[in-house]
C-alpha cells in the first residue's frame, strides 16, 4: 500500500498512541522522527484514498449494449445504431477513519468509535454519497 513503505521507512510498527515519555530511553529515535513517519504515511494514504475519489468523480460515458446492431457482414462486429449512452458520476467522498474519531484504533478500538464511523458512513450513503474508506 502507499503507507507502507514510509511506515516502514520510519520504523512505524502499528502503534496506535504516541509513546509514552517512559518509552523515551528504549526508543531507538526521537518522538519527532516517529511523528514525521506518521505524518508522512498518513500523507501517502491521504493521497491514495484522493486519487480513488478523483476517479470516481470523473464523468464516465457508458454506451447501451442492448442498443447494438448488426450494421458488417461479420456478426460479431456491432456497431452503436442510435448513440443510446448516459455520464455517471460516483459522488464519491473521502472518509479517513483514524484521524476523524480520535479513540478509533487500528485494532479495533472501542464500540463507539466504531459506530462513530458506521453511523457516519451510513449518513453519507443516506444522502447519495459513497464513502471511500483507507487503512491507517
Amino acid at each position: 500500500s502507499f503507507g507502507h513503505y514510509h511506515a516502514k521507512q520510519f520504523g512505524l510498527k502499528g502503534e496506535t498512541a504516541p509513546p509514552s515519555e517512559e518509552s523515551f530511553p528504549q526508543m531507538s529515535k526521537s518522538l519527532n522522527h516517529y511523528m514525521t513517519g506518521l505524518a508522512h504515511t498518513r500523507n501517502s494514504v491521504k493521497t491514495l484514498n484522493n486519487i480513488v475519489v478523483s476517479a470516481l468523480l470523473s464523468p464516465t460515458t457508458y454506451t447501451d449494449p442492448t442498443d447494438a446492431t448488426d450494421n458488417s457482414n461479420d456478426s460479431t462486429e456491432a456497431q452503436i445504431s442510435n448513440n443510446s449512452s448516459y455520464t455517471k458520476i460516483i459522488n464519491a467522498i473521502g472518509i479517513s477513519p483514524c484521524m476523524n474519531i480520535p479513540s478509533l484504533q487500528s485494532y479495533g478500538g472501542d464500540e463507539h468509535a466504531v459506530s462513530i464511523l458506521i453511523q457516519s458512513i451510513q449518513e453519507a450513503l443516506s444522502v447519495g454519497l459513497v464513502p471511500v474508506l483507507h487503512g491507517d
